[in-house]
């Protein structure tokens, strides 16, 4: 005892902590080398004796008095082994605040060392905080906060963990110094059940299933075939065309990408195995219905009228301010291309995206594993497009069949032909 620090109970001004609190609590102001102090004391978990005292400063560091290997939480020896229910906050004034708040009757304790040590210390309790019917994590809101509810909730039975939040404040004690204690009792009272993220309750869909978001992010195909079949190109989907070599699936994806253009779309192409130059003047060439990519014509040597044309072709595709090329040529590693479609789709708007062909991307790894290096690919395209929205048009090649006979031939196509994995199929919409 002779080593922690005595100091007097009285109440905190500044963070509005009357002095009854503080006397519950045993919360102190005191002297510790010159300065003047506030002491929180530590107890041990059966509530016998002081074990440790955290010293805080006027600049909000703290030392730790005594040895806090042996303390329970934070005001743990103020309440029963069991009730209705108990909050958890972050830090000591936050948990002086709340009791405040409620009147210093419902049980809230503190961990000892914040956000970064919250589940290892209500591991270390975990067997008597059991004893509540409810348990409310009043974590700061900040990304450390968010970090510690996400690590501590799923220490407690389903259903018995609740998060309390507020959007206004980082904690309770600042809300309560701003003079909106109601927002820390409302955030109390309304504290929803903790649910990891990616779950999500059926209820909570009428808003989405009534919304027209999912119609207006879908377009017809330009072939009215296809629309018969597929119905429509749709946001957040991935579509693969495949074919053997030759037969055209390039030509496709560019008379898609026109299409879209021309309704007004915005664009994203990533042409793997031609140059962005290539990419333009096919697009060009569709709209003036000829193969502009091979015509060798110099510039200087094209009458005016069939320069005009050409420019009015540019700007209703390649120059209309909504198309973006991948001025890239050969291999590209995964996840630098995966970067470039979130760029695409986050940064410049792209709602379809165009990738010419899986196979390339995956050519330049070093392992030689193409059926694994395709599997980890698509598993991160397909998790791209749930990610971002976007509908992603790939191509994919096919193997060539066995027999002297090929795909340019004739050859019937199916989907075990797809090259290197039958994650192709599996994944695509």
């Amino acid at each position: 005892m002779a080593d922690f620090v005595s100091g007097a109970v009285t109440a905190l001004g500044k963070r509005k902590i009357s002095e009854e609190t503080c006397r519950k609590w045993g919360y102190k102001v005191g002297e510790f080398n010159g300065q003047t102090v506030q002491i929180a004391d530590y107890w041990n978990p059966e509530g016998t004796e002081i074990v440790a005292q955290k010293i805080r400063f006027p600049n909000k560091d703290f030392i730790v008095v005594g040895k806090m290997k042996l303390a329970g939480l934070y005001g743990q020896q103020l309440w029963r082994d069991k009730g209705r229910m108990i909050v958890i906050t972050e830090g000591e004034i936050d948990a002086l605040t709340v009791s405040q708040l409620q009147d210093n009757k419902w049980p809230v304790v503190s961990v000892p060392n914040g956000a970064h040590g919250a589940k290892k210390a209500l591991q270390k309790h975990l067997q008597w905080l059991l004893g509540f019917d409810e348990v409310i994590l009043f974590f700061d809101n900040d990304e450390e906060g968010r970090k510690a509810v996400d690590e501590c909730a799923p220490l407690f039975p389903p259903g018995r963990c609740k998060i309390a939040r507020m959007a206004e404040f980082k904690d309770a004690s600042e809300a309560h110094q701003a003079g909106k204690s109601k927002l820390v009792i409302d955030a109390i009272w309304g504290a929803k059940v903790y649910r990891p993220d990616g779950v999500v309750n059926g209820n909570e869909l009428w808003e989405a299933l009534t919304s027209d978001d999912e119609i207006l992010d879908s377009c017809p195909y330009p072939w009215d075939g296809l629309n018969r079949i597929l119905l429509a190109l749709r946001c957040g989907e991935l579509v693969t065309i495949t074919a053997g070599s030759g037969v055209g699936k390039s030509a496709v994806v560019r008379e898609l990408a026109h299409h879209l253009l021309t309704i007004g779309e915005t664009v994203g192409m990533l042409m793997l195995e031609e140059s962005t130059k290539r990419t333009a003047k096919g697009l060009m060439g569709i709209t003036m219905n000829k193969p502009l990519h091979l015509d060798m014509t110099p510039w200087s040597e094209l009458s005016e009228e069939e320069r005009q044309a050409r420019k009015e072709a540019y700007e209703a595709t390649v120059g209309s301010g909504r198309l973006y090329l991948y001025d890239h040529f050969g291999s590209t590693e995964v996840e630098n291309l995966l970067n470039r479609i979130r760029y695409l789709a986050k940064g410049c708007g792209c709602k379809y995206i165009i990738l010419d062909h899986l196979s390339i991307v995956v050519s330049g790894l070093d392992d030689g594993d193409e059926r694994r290096a395709i599997d980890v690919a698509m598993t991160k395209i397909r998790t791209l497009v749930q990610e971002t929205g976007v509908c992603l048009i790939m191509v994919s090649h096919l193997r060539r069949p066995n027999g002297d006979k090929g795909h340019e031939q004739g050859a019937e196509t199916s989907l075990a032909q797809l090259r290197g994995s039958h994650s192709i199929a599996q994944l695509s919409d």
